[in-house]
């Protein structure tokens, strides 16, 4: 058995997360960040920059938009930039979300409380979670 290690095995964790069934563009974001928060400080700048360029080669405006929407991690970690860059795409491609997004970030009806508890979300895939929201 071949023994990885250092950025290799960060690299090989990360890439077999992205390739599972259940990955979705939200989960995609946080491996994205959480690879880069580890691998980084074991990089030199020149290879500091290229992970950077790939990062935002992988990553657009919509898996943010996922990440801000997901209601296990509802975007608290997603830094500025990539906040301020997800509503400008919602609205230009989804302008009728907006006022959704802003109730769902704020946890106002016709989200309630309860239906970000654990027991909910872990039982409920992310589109299943959705699709309970539609009609209310």
């Amino acid at each position: 058995m071949v023994k990885i290690s250092g950025k290799n095995a960060l690299n090989s964790l990360a890439l077999d997360k992205l390739q599972q069934s259940r990955c979705t563009p939200s989960k995609a974001v946080e491996i994205w960040s959480e690879l880069e928060t580890k691998l980084t400080p074991l990089l030199s700048t020149a290879d500091r920059k290229k992970f950077v360029a790939h990062k935002s080669t992988s990553l657009t405006d919509g898996h943010y938009l996922a990440y801000i929407l997901d209601p296990t991690i509802n975007g608290n970690t997603l830094d500025a930039e990539h906040g301020d860059s997800a509503i400008p795409y919602c609205r230009e491609n989804y302008p009728d979300c907006i006022s959704t997004i802003v109730k769902f970030r704020a946890r106002s009806a016709p989200f309630k409380a309860y239906m970000f508890e654990d027991c909910y979300l872990v039982e409920l895939s992310l589109v299943k979670w959705w699709m309970a929201m539609e009609g209310r």
